[in-house]
């Protein structure tokens, strides 16, 4: 245990020598003018598309509270995106399939369009004034207005254009005969010619198609949306406008199940679409199993007719064996490299929810900061405080445009980041000669937790993780896909503190271990004006005085003020119950601990010496004793107060412990103040040829004239010295005054028996 102390004192000695060279190397890094800035950040500029971001910081004037500023300056105003959506659903006679869940797939796919159709929307009524339209094309042989592109933003429009979508389909898909009709065919290039049309009409930037097929291509445009009859009874070959089999030789006669040529048209529809900027997500609705392959052996099986138009063994779509080429031309072909394979109802609301996030995440990505108050995969350091209104006074963690606040945003305390719309935020416009500059500005506050166990005073911290702004650039009637732009990110260092002082005893400045004080936050610290602080849990610290007296305190986090308090005094002392401020800023510890010294009273008892003579009492005189007092083996010198008779005054000890003391008979001296647990040790100096006897309390008397002991706490400390002078009778109860006793009896007895002798002798004389 020993050399357990010795091993802890020495990492104490190490961390108390090191820990002031750290914060140096810290303190060497801070800009002149700060106290905890090492980088106060910047500006990053995109000269191409006119964008400026800055991030800086600035220091509130407590330590450890940081003030942030975001800046945006963009030549374009950050606003909600004007979008159109046009839903192209496949409503050939195999829509009417039903699926493992028992649904058909033209009813799930409405469903799934009429959920979508909701969620457009509640989105276009909070759009801040953006264009959002939306249509719906349906296609089999020809393609069909289901309703035309238009604004849907209250729940009454939804209604009107969901109800429009089943009645309009069903009437189509459901009409009598519809399974062997000529117009039950898929024209897919015809679908994506009409939502092409519908898009190109709105004059609006940003476009979407939500493609949604069953099946392969059949058939393909003869004239606007129309498309041709693949019932081909006398084709000798496969050309424009004629359905053949030219490898098996024969005529499509009774239609297709799948036409290479509808499907090379249908991609070279889909890529002039892309090609022009619009995006087309693409649904496969059971199309698991799906192969040319499989249609190519009907084929071969069928009576002279086939159901595969095509010009060799080269198919457009792929692989005529494999069961993923449809689903890979649908995904990069036709769509704009999204595809969602679905097999029941949820599974196709499901993708039509995840294509409308995306759709809508263009515009509300777009103009959007994101600040991550930590780096990723570290530990947290930085603490968010809170968002300021224009007044920059008041501190909210969600803010929203209105009277006094100019932005929108809010922290996410399980992203730990602050989310910044610019769109929906106010600007400052800066004029340039002709160029227009709109100005966007957000400040927030942070603090360093310095109080956390991972903190470290040589390592800088970065305020915040990357902050980005994601935007987009319109031009020439063509906005860009979503870019972003990265903000400087301030850095910070913070310090440490540490307390030392000497633990000592009123008496005699003796060095005192086992004192056991606490350091805890002040109900005074300013930051307790603060909306986000230190945990006064995280502000305690207790330490205990050693060997030498000394209370250490280390890893004080500056920043803020203490009290120090003594919990437990050392044996043998009074607690000390002064309350001692101490304050710990930018490293530097102050207090008002007098000489870096606590001092604490001891327990007191009193020593009450008496002197009684027995026999020859009239020559007594006066009997000089020595006292010699030590604590803990340790001398007591100095001086304690005393009464002899009515005579009161001071008794003062050597640097030996030693003093003298003059009693004569029947004499008490009483010493107060004495402290308790101390050793004594009293000796009368001149006998003078006496017999000297002493008393400890009520104990038995004992011969001596010198004796030993410790003063215990209270006044129960009483000494009588004896002496005894000539002979005198012996002590009530000893055996000397039983033989008196006896030989007085004696003596009476004879002088009492001779009286009685003489006097009946008289009588007989007579």
């Amino acid at each position: 245990m020993k050399y357990f102390r010795r091993f802890l004192g020495l990492i104490c000695l190490i961390v108390l020598l090191v820990s002031p060279f750290l914060t140096i190397l810290a303190q060497s890094n801070v800009l002149d003018g700060y106290n905890q800035v090492v980088n106060k950040g910047g500006s990053n500029k995109n000269e191409e598309d006119g964008v400026i971001v800055s991030k800086t910081i600035s220091e509130s004037g407590l330590e450890n509270y940081f003030d942030i500023k975001l800046k945006v300056q963009t030549m374009s105003k950050a606003e909600d995106q004007d979008l159109a959506v046009v839903i192209v659903m496949d409503i050939s006679n195999t829509m009417n399939t039903k699926m493992k869940d028992d649904i058909t797939r033209l009813a799930a796919a409405q469903e799934a369009s009429k959920n979508f159709i909701d969620g457009f929307y509640k989105n276009a009524a909070s759009s801040n004034g953006a264009e959002r339209k939306i249509g719906f094309v349906a296609f089999n042989t020809d393609a069909h207005t289901i309703f035309g592109l238009q604004y849907c933003n209250n729940a009454s429009m939804a209604t009107s254009l969901k109800n429009t979508l089943v009645n309009e389909t069903n009437k189509i898909a459901d009409a009598p005969g519809y399974k062997d009709a000529h117009s039950r065919f898929t024209n897919i290039g015809a679908g994506l010619k009409m939502a092409n049309d519908m898009l190109n009409s709105a004059g609006i930037a940003n476009k979407y198609i939500v493609f949604l097929s069953d099946g392969f291509p059949t058939t393909y445009i003869k004239s606007d949306y129309s498309g041709y009859d693949p019932y081909d009874s006398n084709s000798s070959s496969s050309v424009e406008g004629r359905f053949h089999d030219d490898v098996l030789g024969r005529s499509c006669k009774y239609g297709t199940s799948y036409s290479d040529r509808a499907a090379i048209k249908a991609r070279e529809m889909a890529t002039d679409i892309k090609d022009s900027g619009t995006k087309i997500y693409s649904i496969g609705v059971d199309v698991e199993g799906q192969t040319i392959q499989k249609y190519i052996t009907q084929s071969e099986n069928a009576n002279g007719y086939s159901v595969v138009d095509r010009t060799g063994t080269n198919y457009e779509i792929g692989d005529a064996s494999s069961s993923e080429a449809y689903k890979n031309w649908l995904r990069n072909k036709i769509g704009s490299g999204y595809y969602w394979d679905v097999t029941d109802s949820n599974a196709l609301t499901t993708a039509f929810n995840e294509i409308f996030e995306k759709i809508m995440y263009l515009s509300e990505a777009s103009w959007v900061a994101e600040d991550p108050m930590n780096v990723s995969g570290e530990i947290k350091n930085i603490e968010f405080v809170g968002i300021y209104d224009d007044s920059k006074t008041n501190l909210y963690e969600k803010i929203e445009r209105g009277t006094g606040i100019s932005n929108t945003a809010s922290y996410g305390l399980n992203t730990d980041k602050i989310n910044w719309d610019l769109k929906k935020s106010n600007c400052t416009e800066i004029k340039d000669g002709n160029v227009t500059y709109y100005v966007y500005e957000l400040n927030y506050r942070i603090r360093l937790q310095n109080e956390l166990d991972n903190f470290d005073v040589s390592e800088i911290y970065k305020t915040n993780g990357t902050t980005t702004l994601s935007y987009v650039v319109s031009k020439n009637g063509t906005t860009s896909e979503l870019k972003n732009i990265d903000f400087p990110i301030p850095e910070i260092v913070g310090y440490l503190g540490s307390l030392e002082f000497t633990k000592i005893s009123k008496l005699n400045n003796i060095n005192l271990s086992g004192a056991k004080f606490k350091l805890e936050h002040d109900d005074n610290c300013p930051c307790h004006n603060e909306i986000k602080r230190a945990s006064d849990d995280d502000l305690y610290f207790e330490a205990i005085s050693d060997e030498n007296g000394s209370v250490k305190f280390y890893n004080i986090p500056s920043g803020h003020k203490y009290k120090l308090v003594e919990l437990e005094a050392p044996l043998k002392h009074i607690l000390n119950n002064t309350e001692y401020n101490v304050e710990v800023a930018y490293g530097n510890t102050t207090h008002n601990i007098e000489n870096n010294q606590i001092i604490n009273d001891y327990e007191k008892s009193n020593l009450n010496i008496s002197k009684e003579v027995q026999g020859n009492i009239s020559d007594s005189g006066v009997f000089k004793f020595k006292l010699i007092i030590n604590y803990n083996n340790i001398p007591i010198s100095g001086s304690f107060k005393y009464k002899l008779g009515d005579k009161e005054g001071s008794l003062s000890f050597d640097e030996n412990g030693s003093t003298t003391i003059n009693l004569k008979h029947n004499e008490t001296i009483y010493i107060y103040d004495l402290p308790y647990g101390l050793s004594y040790n009293l000796t009368e100096l001149e006998t003078n040829g006496y017999e000297v006897n002493y008393k400890i309390n009520d104990d038995k008397v004992k011969n001596g004239s010198s004796l030993s002991g410790n003063l215990e706490l209270g006044n129960t400390n009483n000494i009588k010295f004896i002496n005894i002078g000539g002979y005198i009778l012996p002590e009530t109860g000893s055996s000397g005054m039983l033989i008196l006793v006896i030989t007085g009896i004696l003596l009476t007895g004879g002088s009492v028996i001779n009286i009685c002798y003489m006097y009946f002798k008289k009588r007989r004389l007579s």
